[in-house]
């Protein structure tokens, strides 16, 4: 797998994301992006799992380290993105996400530390289809065009990372 070269393979869709903006504010969208901003499936859980498995992977792996390091980079553009789209919508982007009326912070127990390639592709490959799944659900949820424009331009960035960390484990296991 070492043969693409990561610094010109695209990690992200080249399609241009929408501008930041809302209808009008809304707290109910906010509690939703909150939890994709900082919740336990989330961007920020996302760009700390892949940057812990990019350093952890960065000897044995170098390869694949790089790769995963580039996809944490989209993740954080991400997690700038709804970070802006939550202060439109009136919330403070605060790390963490609003259950039962209650903030909870995040916190680092919410990211994949286990110690194996396979383990932790397999990890990734779940987070990108948890994430692409809560993301559809919000976009049901929600009645603002210009966030789901949003939602579904970052759906199109995750569903490639879930390709990638599936060709990445077809390659080192199905072959």
């Amino acid at each position: 797998m070492n043969d693409i070269d990561t610094e010109n393979f695209t990690y992200s869709s080249p399609l241009p994301y929408p501008k930041i903006r809302v209808h009008c504010k809304n707290h109910q969208y906010a509690k939703l992006i909150l939890k994709d901003y900082a919740g336990i499936i989330s961007e920020l859980s996302a760009v700390t799992q892949y940057v812990y498995h990019s350093i952890y992977l960065s000897k044995e792996y170098p390869y694949i380290s790089k790769v995963i390091n580039k996809i944490s980079i989209v993740e954080m553009h991400h997690l700038d993105i709804l970070g802006k789209l939550l202060i439109e919508l009136g919330v403070s982007p605060k790390y963490g996400s609003i259950k039962k009326n209650k903030f909870t912070y995040w916190s680092s127990k919410n990211i994949y530390y286990e110690n194996s390639l396979k383990s932790m592709i397999c990890a990734d490959i779940k987070s990108e289809k948890d994430a692409i799944a809560i993301y559809n659900r919000n976009l049901s949820q929600i009645d603002d065009t210009y966030i789901k424009e949003i939602i579904e331009r970052i759906i199109i960035d995750e569903e490639h990372h879930l390709r990638i960390f599936e060709d990445i484990y077809n390659y080192e296991f199905n072959n």
